[in-house]
């Protein structure tokens, strides 16, 4: 097959192009198919040759590019369309498979796509479990983007499908196509932690969330995040460590979210909500450059649902791949963690009111100890004395 048009793009100098067509340079085409190789190798027989392991994935990877059709990829690749609809979620799943436990620690209770046996085999999967995970994240954002205790950015992203068959509305979205939620946990280097995919299109980021394995953990203390602990060194209240999410999210001791703007806010309200809004453009642009760098989502998938999937799972694994991770490693980032909550009753910890205290205490934070001369030109305000 690499005889054909297909041998131009791997014997071709240009890197540019390369890049191009498959979204990756040849050293990491070659490290992907070292990968890869062993689960979609197919054996020659004395009727025909098998498909080369290197055709089939830079196909898997032009697919993923461009969202071309199967007809489109057989023209380029001389493969007919039905054999690419064969091998195409071999893989892909394959790609998952293989990068998901370095590049991607998968959302809790996902779906393992088996590459030799296409079937759904239930897996409990991990995102980062440690107190020293968690706080070298928190550091992070406090580094880059000056937002204290920050565990995570949190949104959901539409992928649009075709529609199923007989699906009726389930997954018509309020934007007004088919679609589903790939929602997802970000870090300060706009890296997938948490990725939970397949959620019909109807459904609202604050009903994802709830409904995930990743609420539920959190709010069973399985996830061992680091306990609540001063801003400022043995100064006010302890505020527990947190996520961080849009309007459409309920705001609770573990989830952050803006004042509302309906009401008149006061100085440290509208720095608060320019602060957090700066640290959430992590997740926005996590999605915007999953997006660029795959093409596929730039239109309608058709493909059934459990293939797309099992596309946007491979995806975030290669977005993580790609994506270069800033290391991290000051003495400092492993401080003292307290091992004990403040002295507040159990019943108020879980309270819709003091999520709003807490948020009131990181506000005062942020025009205080935790003040940055550039948020008083963003909002057109005075600096607080």
């Amino acid at each position: 097959m690499e005889a054909h048009l297909m041998k131009d793009l791997f014997w071709e100098d240009d890197e540019k192009d390369f890049n191009n067509f498959c979204r990756l340079n040849k050293d990491q085409f070659e490290e992907i198919l070292s990968l890869v190789e062993p689960k979609i190798r197919k054996n020659d027989t004395h009727m025909r040759l098998a498909i080369s392991p290197r055709t089939k994935l830079a196909i898997a990877l032009r697919y993923m590019a461009t969202g071309d059709s199967f007809r489109s990829l057989e023209f380029l690749s001389r493969v007919s369309r039905s054999t690419i609809a064969v091998f195409m979620p071999i893989v892909i799943g394959a790609i998952y498979n293989a990068l998901k436990g370095t590049y991607l620690k998968e959302s809790i209770s996902q779906t393992k796509f088996c590459v030799l046996v296409l079937t759904e085999i239930p897996l409990k999967l991990q995102i980062p479990n440690t107190i020293h995970e968690w706080v070298t994240v928190a550091k992070d954002f406090q580094d880059i983007w000056q937002f204290p205790h920050t565990l995570g950015a949190l949104d959901g992203k539409h992928i649009r499908i075709k529609a199923p068959a007989n699906s009726g509305s389930q997954f018509y979205n309020f934007k007004g196509f088919y679609s589903i939620v790939l929602f997802a946990a970000v870090d300060a280097h706009c890296r997938f932690l948490f990725v939970s995919v397949g959620t019909n299109g109807k459904a609202s980021d604050s009903t994802i969330y709830q409904d995930s394995t990743l609420y539920s953990s959190l709010q069973n203390g399985d996830l061992n995040i680091p306990c609540s602990k001063e801003l400022v060194h043995d100064q006010g209240n302890k505020i527990p460590y947190f996520f961080i999410g849009d309007d459409a999210f309920c705001l609770d001791k573990h989830l952050m979210k803006p004042y509302s703007r309906c009401l008149k806010l006061n100085v440290s309200q509208e720095i608060f909500n320019y602060r957090l809004c700066r640290a959430r453009m992590v997740v926005e642009c996590a999605f915007g450059r999953l997006a660029k760098r795959f093409g596929i989502f730039n239109r309608p998938i058709e493909t059934k649902t459990s293939t797309v999937d099992m596309i946007v799972m491979a995806a975030c694994a290669l977005h993580n791949y790609l994506t270069k991770k800033r290391t991290t490693t000051p003495d400092s980032v492993i401080e003292s963690i307290p091992t004990t909550f403040s002295s507040i009753g159990q019943q108020e910890l879980q309270s819709y009111k003091y999520a709003c205290r807490l948020r009131d205490d990181i506000s005062r934070y942020l025009i205080t100890d935790g003040n940055v001369d550039f948020q008083w030109k963003k909002i057109n305000r005075e600096p607080v004395s």
